[in-house]
């Protein structure tokens, strides 16, 4: 993919294809290993670069401007747990919370994003 598309454009393709591979690992007893890490990530590896993120997804960044349900593209951020669990990534400590933090915001101004609250 050009790096200069925006990283909504990278997230749910990668799960959709991380899904494809685990079931091809389960299949085949083999452990899912990725031969290229997932460096898309590192643009939103900070609280700050998460929260802007999420503006861009929700109801007020230029993202958001151009689709009906925005929310959606956001609410996908919160599977990162599986990406933990799988050892692909590594999210922050600061960057968990940050999520809590904006999910719990988000809910109470109901704004158009809408984000389950999770605990890390």
């Amino acid at each position: 993919m050009d790096d200069s598309y925006p990283l909504i454009t990278y997230y749910e393709p990668t799960m959709n294809m991380l899904e494809k591979l685990e079931g091809l690992s389960r299949e085949t007893g083999q452990p899912l290993k990725l031969k290229y890490p997932l460096k898309f990530l590192d643009s939103i590896s900070t609280g700050e670069e998460l929260k802007a993120y999420l503006d861009d997804v929700s109801s007020v960044g230029w993202i958001a401007s151009r689709f009906k349900a925005p929310f959606i593209l956001g609410a996908k951020i919160v599977s990162y747990q599986e990406l933990e669990d799988k050892n692909l990534y590594t999210f922050s400590p600061e960057w968990k919370q940050t999520l809590i933090k904006l999910s719990y915001l988000f809910k109470i101004s109901k704004s158009n994003i809408q984000i389950s609250f999770i605990k890390p």
